[in-house]
């Protein structure tokens, strides 16, 4: 699944997302992490919403 920061829909407090075969949905989030996103995002306006110094191996 990823989630990109130009999915995030603030005003119906939810995030485009793409899942497995490409295919779209919408997850919803609470009021904690709408009061968080400002910050958390700062003056990014693309890419991925959650980035990592190394990614995670496959086993």
């Amino acid at each position: 699944m990823s989630l990109n920061v130009e999915g995030l829909d603030p005003e119906f407090r939810r995030a485009r997302v793409i899942s497995k075969g490409s295919a779209f949905e919408y997850a919803p989030w609470a009021s904690t992490t709408a009061r968080l996103q400002p910050r958390r995002l700062a003056s990014r306006t693309s890419g991925l919403m959650h980035l990592a110094d190394r990614r995670a191996s496959n086993l």
